[in-house]
Order: structure tokens, then sequence, then C-alpha cells
């Protein structure tokens, strides 16, 4: 399966002729194979093969070997199609939206977003994609949201939170203990307003653990470590990675002080407008 799905990437990014994509389709889940065995499997002439081959492992993607006075072929590793796949996209796309995939090997793949206008559509675009699942949040405390205010302006990030009402996100938050009253008091009852009901449920750690301008947002299918202040964000698709920063997550949570976080934004609001 894994080689299926990396091979479906290399036909993509290769833009392989039919017959070429009909010997990597005969080479694709077999034991090592002779051109003769190839060429009737995949319907191609022997001259046709022979060279196909060599193509396929000049390009990193074939390997071969003798076996009882005979050469055969077979695909590389699956680790290797992976990294075949990512220096050829690489060298073929640039990356130059400002998005660069580091691995994308067995299940799963990491990806990071560079520069301001990357992380800024990002953002965007992972709330957009998401609609009535539960998401994750940890929220560092120094100074954190000054970073955002780096990237966005007051009316984005109110848009930011209205649209995760809209998509009926369920949001679990940790935050430092005094979180909530810290913002309210530099951002004023406009952004109080916005965030109402944002959160439907909060937990407080105490603020040493928060010593950091980051961010985790985790969803079902990805998650995704932000860096606002050095316009940065790292997405993570891996069971394995995921199951593991989700345990550290479920442990704070079982750890901390569960708080009604809207109710206490109620009650700030009413008592600003006293």
């Amino acid at each position: 399966m894994t080689k299926a799905i990396t091979l479906s990437a290399v036909r993509s990014v290769l833009g392989l002729s039919k017959k070429e994509e009909q010997v990597l389709r005969a080479l694709q889940g077999q034991s090592p194979q002779s051109v003769l065995a190839l060429a009737t499997t995949a319907k191609v002439s022997r001259p046709s093969v022979y060279d196909i081959v060599k193509k396929l492992k000049v390009r990193g993607l074939v390997k071969s070997q003798i076996e009882r006075g005979h050469r055969r072929y077979s695909l590389v590793d699956a680790r290797t199609l992976s990294d075949t796949l990512y220096s050829l996209k690489k060298d073929l796309i640039g990356f130059v939206d400002g998005r660069e995939e580091l691995s994308a090997v067995t299940d799963g793949s990491v990806v990071v977003y560079r520069g301001r206008n990357s992380v800024r559509e990002k953002i965007f675009e992972i709330f957009s994609s998401h609609s009535n699942e539960r998401f994750l949040g940890y929220q560092g405390f120094n100074d954190s949201m000054d970073s955002w205010f780096s990237i966005f302006t007051s009316e984005e990030i109110s848009d930011i939170n209205r649209l995760i009402k809209q998509r009926h996100l369920i949001t679990e938050a940790i935050l430092p203990t005094g979180w909530l009253k810290s913002m309210f008091q530099k951002y004023g009852t406009a952004w109080a307003k916005d965030y109402e009901g944002r959160t439907a449920a909060t937990c407080y750690i105490d603020s040493e653990y928060f010593d950091n301008q980051c961010q985790l947002f985790a969803f079902k299918d990805a998650v995704y470590l932000i860096a606002l202040k050095d316009q940065m964000i790292i997405e993570l698709r891996h069971s394995d990675i995921q199951k593991m920063i989700l345990a550290f997550y479920r442990f704070m949570r079982d750890h901390g002080r569960n708080v009604d976080l809207n109710g206490e934004l109620r009650r700030l609001i009413d008592e600003e407008a006293k």
C-alpha cells in the first residue's frame, strides 16, 4: 500500500509515458522480474522495456540484481521512493510558495510553511477546511498574541475567531492560568465578543509551562506546530507522531484545572460595560 501511494505521486510528478507507467505498474508489488516477464505483464515490447528500466534506474526508482545468471529488476524500497519523489518535486516545483515538504514516508508527511504570506494562507486554510469536529489548542503565554498581530490585522483575527465558530469546531484549549484576564486587559471588549463562544472546554495550567510564543493546533487528520514570531508552521501528518503529541496534550488536560472560559468572558464584558 505504501508503494502504491508513492508510485501514484511519482507518476504524477514525472509525467510518465503510457509505456513507462505500464512498466512501473508491472514492477509494483512484485518480486524481482526479468525483462521478458515485465514485457509480458506490461504488454510492452522487450526493447522498450530495456530502455524504460534503464531510465527508471538512473532516476533512482528501480534497482537490479543478478539471480542465477539473469538480471532482474524491482522497485527500490518505500523510503528511497519517498526521498526520490521529494527531491524531484523540490527541483521541479521549487516550493516557491513557502511550502517545503521535509518527508513523506510510511503513513505520513511533514510539511513546513515559511514566510508571512504562506503562513497567513495556511492559517485560514486550516480552519476553512475543517468543520464539525474537535479542535485541540495549546496557546503559549509569552506575548504570543503579539506574534498574531505581526501576521494578521485585528479584523482578520476576529474573522478567524468567527470562522472557527461558523465551522462548528468543538474547541478544547489548554491555556496558562490568568490567560483570559490578561488578554481582555490587553485587547479589550471587541476581541472578547468575537472570542466568546469559540471555546467549548478550557483547562488552565500553571504559567511556568508556557514560557514560549508558540501554539499547537490538533485535528483528527493533522497536528500543526505554529511559531508565528518566526513566520513558520509545521504540519504533521503521521499517526505515531500525532499519538505522541496528543498524549502530551491529554496529560496536561488531566492535570490542569477546568474553567468556564465563556462564563468568565461574559463576566469581564459585563463589568467593562458598567
